[in-house]
């Protein structure tokens, strides 16, 4: 069985994206009442309001969301979000915020750094909905990590752990895996891919997609956020190490 390693820079080369969702039903003026309050406390970042791209569905997983609050996926990306960026407080990043009326997520594009504990507490300061829950319904809270691997053949045991991707031989050409753990407190969905593509001159390499869910419980008091986002977050990168060589380290 694979072992957890530490999380250090030869796993977070690897890290795309670091998502904090919460997902609910609103009242019609909740997205209009929290976007004056983030105008008011984050002065210099800017927004515009409207429909998320393809590709921003994906990575927030709309379909997620569809089955959780037993909505159509057209009823969640019919409605304009305000897509807010810019913080100053999250500079070393890509950083976005989307507000709309069934989720609110922040989305930081890691592009191989390690996510700087630092900003732990103004995540959960952005994120503090305490003065609008009367407009809300809270359904769910999560952190997930986005790694993603692309290497030649010769080099793909030395990168991903061979004992994560069990029955998985260097001729499958498509294999998905998937197990829920438990672990400090948290339910945590560990999923990964394992895939032959063929580059621009012919080669054939192997990518690899790992993606880490953590269900944090939906706040009840506010003020524990910080510490709970704190532990998710680390428990992400642990899961995470699981799909990793130990020959990374050497």
């Amino acid at each position: 069985m694979c072992q957890k390693k530490a999380y250090t820079d030869v796993i977070s080369q690897f890290a795309e994206d670091l998502n904090i969702r919460i997902v609910y039903s609103s009242l019609p003026d909740f997205k209009d009442r929290y976007m004056v309050h983030i105008r008011e406390n984050y002065a210099g970042c800017s927004f515009r309001e409207r429909i998320i791209t393809q590709e921003e569905a994906q990575i927030i997983n709309v379909d997620d969301i569809s089955v959780e609050l037993d909505i159509t996926i057209e009823d969640i990306i019919s409605q304009k979000v305000y897509v807010i960026n810019d913080f100053a407080d999250f500079a070393d990043y890509e950083a976005k915020l989307y507000v709309g009326a069934y989720f609110t997520a922040l989305i930081f594009r890691l592009k191989g750094q390690n996510f700087q504990e630092e900003h732990i507490k103004g995540i959960a300061s952005l994120l503090d909905l305490s003065s609008f829950m009367q407009l809300l319904d809270i359904t769910s809270y999560t952190c997930r990590m986005f790694h993603a691997v692309l290497v030649p053949e010769e080099s793909l045991w030395s990168v991903l752990d061979a004992e994560a991707f069990t029955n998985v031989g260097t001729n499958t050409i498509n294999r998905q895996l998937s197990e829920t753990y438990h672990d400090d407190g948290f339910d945590i969905d560990l999923n990964r891919d394992l895939r032959k593509v063929t580059n621009d001159t012919g080669k054939e390499e192997y990518v690899s997609h790992i993606m880490t869910m953590v269900y944090l419980p939906v706040p009840q008091v506010w003020e524990h956020t910080h510490a709970y986002l704190e532990r998710a977050i680390h428990a992400a990168e642990a899961e995470t190490t699981l799909c990793f060589s130990e020959k990374l380290y050497q």
